[in-house]
């Protein structure tokens, strides 16, 4: 099983977990109570969730392309559209984890409950059903 290490916001608060190979990437790190935005439904097409692995870089995906070259080269990659396949270690900038408050709706997210996250966009509605494991 490859090993995930994750580090989040600024602060790099480091979250190291066990994947199966093959799993998708963004729901592991709601497993593990880190929130990436994700306006698409992971589409692969709003390039929200992007994260920059800072080793085990995967190939680029056509999905990608929604991200500057400039990125690319620098190891940001969509998290909706990569399977771990082997060990990794990724940065995620400023999201929000389980039991922390977002500032900007003082929202918080507990470990107690399954919890049901709305977004009202221009265009697009979207929700998130959060489940207690």
């Amino acid at each position: 099983m490859p090993q995930v290490k994750v580090l989040c916001g600024e602060n790099r608060k480091e979250i190291i977990t066990q994947a199966k190979t093959g799993e998708n990437l963004f729901l592991l790190l709601q497993r593990i109570g880190v929130f990436p935005e994700n306006f698409c439904g992971g589409n692969g097409t709003c390039g929200k969730c992007e994260i920059l692995f800072l080793d085990g870089i995967p190939e680029e995906t056509a999905e990608d392309m929604v991200l500057p070259e400039e990125k690319l080269k620098q190891g940001f990659r969509l998290s909706c559209r990569h399977k771990v396949e082997k060990d990794c270690s990724i940065w995620i900038k400023g999201r929000l984890l389980a039991g922390e408050i977002c500032n900007k709706n003082d929202i918080k997210i507990t470990e107690e409950a399954d919890t049901i996250v709305v977004d009202v966009g221009t265009t697009t509605l979207a929700a998130a059903w959060v489940r207690k494991r």
